[in-house]
Parts: structure tokens; sequence; C-alpha cells
């Protein structure tokens, strides 16, 4: 039976005439979202490509799938739906979504990938660390802050589940400040067994390290998809000319668009191994939100959208040694600071957030990724954060003792004991907290 016929014969009263005008399109629409689609061209003739109905209706008309007793029905409401996406797999079947690899600022990325490629075991001393961060982030390691710049990448290491650190102080961390692990564990590593000499692959020479190195299964079958793709494209260059990351994984790994997003945290990508240049591929930044305001040598960014307005707006009149405003937009100012690059003439970037242990990551995250690309150091703009610690703080979320030490050494000694105060009492200041309205009767912020 139709579903035009099955329609008719549950409500007869519908073949009935009525007037047209009873009810517009949109009241329809409003009281019968349900519809069934007209499948043949016997059902098109009566005029209508579909029938409107109301849940119960339709319901009664086409009934859901049939439950085995004692099993538990499956939810169908939308918005139960939207909170579980799925996807569909090759064979047609619908899977959930894979687990995506963890968001890492670029010198996160870095360090992950050189202790993974140094881990025999799952615990690493502090000497094996050092020397991982030096051949990682030479620039950083270098610098004047390389204690700080190491104790923030090991904190956001931890912070997304890559390593652990020690939990307690004794005999655990050093003296200095901020203090350092004497080890750390990676909980992901399963130690590689040495490859035997029978099952040994032939590598081509972009890939002589693999020879030797003591790679596990998973390696091994990336490493062989590399493999393939450096001698298919052996003998014709332009398939080597760079592309962006995900559209380079899109063709070495069968349409996987985002594997080495999560590789090049890895061991393979280690200090000596592979490289993105090799591959023909970079890393593409997000784009840096920024407003040229006058001749300075001062890049002055903001964490949020609305205090960059106000800052922009404040600034353009008088610009002074302010060259550009930058909207940080939260993390994405980790990865954004490479772009700053654009910006000629800069010698000193300031950056104002929310005081809180987002808003203080952020900024030395991103001073290790400007480090690596030959721009200054990210600094605090200091008279603003004056301004912000005179607001009352608002609850937020506790921070260890530690942890706000590590947080805190961003800023100038003047401001680290208030601000360690309201970080440890599980409170935070928004740099909202400083509007429009008080900057624009007090210069002294200005940068």
């Amino acid at each position: 039976m139709s579903a035009l016929a099955m329609f008719f014969r549950v409500f007869p009263e519908a073949r009935g005439p009525f007037p047209v005008d009873v009810l517009d399109r949109e009241t329809v629409t409003a009281r019968f979202p349900a519809t069934i689609q007209l499948r043949n061209d016997a059902e098109a003739r009566t005029g209508l490509a579909l029938i409107r109905l109301d849940d119960q209706a339709r319901n009664a008309l086409i009934p859901g799938p049939r439950t085995p007793p004692g099993r538990p029905r499956p939810r169908t409401d939308r918005a139960y739906q939207l909170r579980t996406p799925v996807r569909q797999g090759r064979d047609g079947a619908m899977t959930a979504p894979p687990k995506q690899p963890p968001r890492l600022s670029p010198g996160a990325a870095r360090l992950s990938a050189a202790l993974h490629a140094r881990a025999e075991r799952a615990t690493l001393p502090r000497a094996t660390v050092m020397e991982a961060f030096t051949a990682a982030l030479l620039g950083a390691a270098r610098s004047d802050n390389s204690r700080t710049a190491l104790a923030t990448l090991l904190e956001e290491l931890s912070d997304t589940g890559v390593l652990r650190l020690p939990h307690g102080q004794a005999g655990k961390w050093d003296a200095g400040r901020p203090a350092l692990p004497e080890h750390i564990r990676l909980p992901a590593v399963t130690p590689p067994k040495p490859t035997p000499a029978a099952t040994r692959r032939s590598y081509r020479p972009e890939l002589d390290w693999a020879q030797t190195a003591r790679l596990t299964t998973a390696h091994c079958e990336v490493v062989a998809l590399i493999n393939r793709w450096f001698r298919d494209t052996s003998n014709r260059l332009e398939l080597r000319a760079p592309i962006s990351l995900r559209e380079r994984s899109y063709e070495i790994f069968f349409q996987d668009e985002k594997r080495l997003d999560a590789l090049i945290s890895g061991a393979l990508f280690a200090p000596g191994r592979l490289t993105l240049e090799q591959l023909g591929t970079y890393r593409e930044p997000p784009p840096l939100a920024f407003r040229q305001l006058g001749d300075g040598d001062t890049l002055l960014v903001a964490e949020n959208s609305d205090t960059y307005a106000t800052l922009r707006d404040l600034l353009t009149p008088n610009p002074g040694r302010t060259k550009a405003v930058a909207f940080g937009s939260g993390r994405a100012f980790e990865a954004s600071i490479e772009t700053a690059k654009e910006i000629r003439g800069i010698q000193r970037i300031l950056y104002y957030g929310d005081l809180d242990a987002e808003g203080l990551s952020i900024p030395a995250r991103a001073s290790v990724t400007a480090t690596q690309c030959g721009l200054p150091p990210v600094e605090p703009a200091t008279a603003l954060y004056d301004l912000l610690l005179n607001h009352t703080s608002t609850p937020g979320q506790p921070v260890s003792g530690e942890r706000a030490h590590t947080l805190t050494t961003w800023l100038p000694s003047r401001q680290r004991q208030k601000t360690h105060e309201v970080l440890m009492s599980g409170r935070r200041i928004a740099q909202e907290a400083t509007n429009r309205n008080q900057l624009a009767g007090n210069a002294v912020w200005f940068p």
C-alpha cells in the first residue's frame, strides 16, 4: 500500500474538499513538521510531491524499528543526535569519530617528538629531557628564559596527557624557580623491540635513519607508507612541490587528512628524522588579525576581541610606539604569532590577557614560538596588568602552588605575588574589567 493510500485510510476525513486558504504555508509547516515523500508517478499525478503530518500521525504510518525485549530503545531526538556525532566508514557502517590528537602549541609538539624519540622506556631522567629540549628548540634553550620556557611546555604536555609529571616535592623536583622535574613519564610509550634482520625493509635514502632506529610496529607501518610516497615521487619532483599539511596527509595516508597532525608530535619527527620540508609540506599557522596604526616598533596583542577593539580605537589617534594592535583569539595566538613576521619593523611584542591559568599560559607558549621564529619574546603589557590587578577577582579554577609559580614567572616581579594569590584562591580577573571608559580616562597604560 502506498504512503498516500495509507494516509487516507487512517484519516478518511482528509478526502473531503476544504478551503485552500484555511492555513498559509508557514502555519502548515509549523503545525505539521513531519513529511512523507511520494514515491511514484501514480502518487505524483495527484498533484502533490509530499504530504505533511504531525509527529503522532507520522509515527502511526511509519513505525520505528522494533526493539528486542529488555533492550533500551535507541534515542532519536535531535538534541541527542547533535551531542553524539557519527561518521560513515569505508564499508558504509556508521562509527564514532576518531579520537583527535591533543592540541599542542608548536613548541610543545616539537618537544614531544624529541622526548618520544629518546624514550627507550617510559621514564625519562632530567638529563634526557634537557637533551630533547635543546635538540628540539635550540633558540628557546639558549634564551635567558629557558627554564621558564621548558617548565611551561612540560606543564602543557602534562595537561594534554602526553606525559606525567611527578607528584609531591621530595627528591622529585629541583630547587630552581620555576622548579623542573627530576624525571618525567610518557604513559603512551611501549618500548620498541629490535626489528629482526630477516624482516627489515629497504628504505629510500631520506629514511636512512629508520634502518637503525628502534621503531614500534605502528611506526613501521607509517614509515612504509611514507617510503612508498618517496619512491613514487622520486622521478616526479613536481609532486613534491610544497602543499599544506593536511593536503599532503590526505595524499600519503589514503585520504586521512589529519594523520600528520597526530604524527608531528611523535618520535618519527624528532630532530634528525623526518621533517616537514622532506615531505614537501608545512604547517599553515592561523592568521593573526591586526590593525596597523603607526610607524612605531611595538605590536600590542589582546587575548579577547572586545579588548582588542577598545585598544585599537583608543590608540588610533595617537599610537605612540605602537605599530599595530592584534587580536590574539585565545590559544590561536600560540601558533599565529609566526605570522607577525609579516609586520615589518617589530622590535617588541606586548601581550594583555586574562589573569587566569589559560591567560598566562598562552603568551608564555607563544613566546617560545616567537623565539624559534626569530621574533622578539612575548612580554607582558605591564601597565595594563597593573590596572587589571586593581579590580576584584571572580570565581575561577584553583591552581596548585607550583603551577601558579610557573605561570606567574612570565610577569614582572612586582605583579607576581598578588597574581599568585588570585590563582591559588581559585579566582581570576578577566581583562574586560579594564573597559573602554576606564582606559580612555587614563593614559598611563599607553605602550
